[in-house]
C-alpha cells in the first residue's frame, strides 16, 4: 500500500496543530476576502462538471486501539451520462492485498459481511433508458429499483461532486436533494463569524469557523478551510467536535490536489484520516485513507453500446471497467 501510516489520530493532530503553530506568525487576517465567495467559487466550479467517467482507487488502514487492524483497497469506476441517460457504478473490494482472479472465488453468502465489510467483493449497478440492474458477482443478477437517472443517483450510485473540500470524500448523491442546497445555500451567501487568515507569502487563505451542534449535548463544531487564493480551490479541511466536554476532538482531516481537464478544476488526490469510534469513546479509533482519481473524460456524452459490459455483460469486462492501471487520466495536473 502507498499508505502505510498506523499513528494514531490524536498523534497526527498534534503534529498538524504544531506545524499550524509554527506559522502563525507568518499569518494576518484579511478582512477584504470574502468567505461565501470562496465557497461559491469552489461550489461553482464543482457545478461545472454535468457529466463524466471517473475511475478511483481508495486505500485505506483501519485503526483500532491505535494500532492497524486490516487494509482495504477499494476500486470504483463511476460513469454518470445524463445526457444518453446512461449510468453505471462498479466497486471492487480486495482486503489485505488479495486479489481475486476467478469468478468462482467470490462468496455467495453474504450473512456473514462485519460492518466493515471485510470479505472481497465485485459489484455493478447500471441505468440506462428506464431500466436498471445489479449484480454482486457469486450472487444471482437482479433487476433494480431504479426507473430513472435521478432515481438511480438518489440511491448513492454517483457522487455529489460539491461536496469536495467540504465533508469527507466522497459524498453520495444518496443525501437529500433539500439538505444538500440549504448546505451550499449557507455556504455561498451567510458564513458569518469566520475568521480569515492568510499566509505571509499570500497564496493561501484559511477560512475557520466555529459551529453550535444540537443544544441538548452543548456541542460545538470547529471547522477550518484552507483555499488556494489563486484558484478558489480547497486545499485542505479539518473538522474538530466539542460534546459534553471543554475540549475538541479531532474527528477529520483531509487535504485534495487538483487537476485541469478543458478548464474545469478537477480533484486527482484526496489524503485523509477521520475518526471512527464515537464521540464520548476514550480511546479514538481512526480510518487513514488515500483516493486516487484518474478522469477518463468530463462532460462528454457516453452510450451506452460503446460500453463492452453493456453489450456483453461478462465477469471478464466487468473486471475491465475497475482494471485501474490499464486507463490514463485526461486531467493536468496543478503545480503549486
Amino acid at each position: 500500500m502507498r499508505y502505510q501510516t498506523t499513528f494514531p489520530f490524536f498523534f497526527l493532530w498534534l503534529i498538524a496543530q504544531a506545524l499550524s503553530e509554527a506559522g502563525a506568525q507568518d499569518r494576518q487576517i484579511n478582512t477584504s476576502i470574502d468567505a461565501s465567495g470562496l465557497f461559491d467559487a469552489q461550489i461553482s466550479n464543482m457545478e461545472a462538471i454535468e457529466a463524466y467517467d471517473l475511475l478511483y482507487r481508495n486505500e485505506r488502514s483501519i485503526l483500532e486501539d491505535g494500532q492497524s487492524a486490516f487494509s482495504l483497497t477499494e476500486t470504483v469506476r463511476i460513469l454518470d451520462s445524463p445526457r444518453s441517460d446512461f449510468a453505471l457504478m462498479v466497486r471492487l473490494v480486495e482486503v489485505d492485498g488479495a486479489t481475486i482472479i476467478a469468478e468462482s472465488e467470490y462468496r455467495n453468502d453474504v450473512s456473514q459481511i462485519s460492518s466493515w465489510n471485510r470479505i472481497p467483493s465485485l459489484t455493478v449497478h447500471l441505468y440506462h433508458s428506464g431500466r436498471s440492474m445489479n449484480w454482486r458477482v457469486g450472487m444471482s443478477r437482479q433487476e433494480y429499483v431504479a426507473k430513472t437517472h435521478e432515481e438511480f443517483r438518489r440511491l448513492g450510485h454517483a457522487i455529489d461532486l460539491r461536496f469536495t473540500g467540504i465533508s469527507s470524500f466522497p459524498r453520495m448523491t444518496s443525501v437529500s436533494k433539500s439538505h444538500a442546497e440549504k448546505v451550499f445555500l449557507k455556504l455561498r451567501t451567510a458564513v458569518t463569524g469566520a475568521k480569515i487568515q492568510q499566509d505571509a507569502a499570500g497564496e493561501k487563505v484559511t477560512v475557520a469557523r466555529e459551529i453550535p451542534l444540537n443544544v441538548e449535548f452543548f456541542g460545538k463544531q470547529k471547522l477550518a478551510t484552507a483555499f488556494d487564493i489563486r484558484s478558489n480551490l480547497i486545499l485542505e479541511h479539518r473538522q474538530h467536535l466539542m460534546m459534553r466536554s471543554p475540549r475538541y476532538r479531532p474527528t477529520l482531516v483531509e487535504a485534495i490536489e487538483w487537476g485541469n481537464v478543458n478548464g474545469i478544476f478537477v480533484p486527482t488526490r484526496v489524503s485523509g484520516e477521520k475518526m471512527t469510534s464515537k464521540w464520548n469513546d476514550e480511546e479514538i479509533d481512526s480510518e487513514i485513507y488515500e483516493f486516487d482519481l484518474k478522469w477518463v473524460s468530463v462532460n462528454e456524452s457516453v452510450e451506452a453500446e460503446s460500453v463492452p459490459f453493456y453489450r456483453h455483460p461478462t465477469y471478464e469486462n466487468l473486471l475491465k471497467l475497475v482494471a485501474f492501471d490499464q486507463y490514463e487520466t485526461t486531467a493536468i495536473a496543478i503545480s503549486r
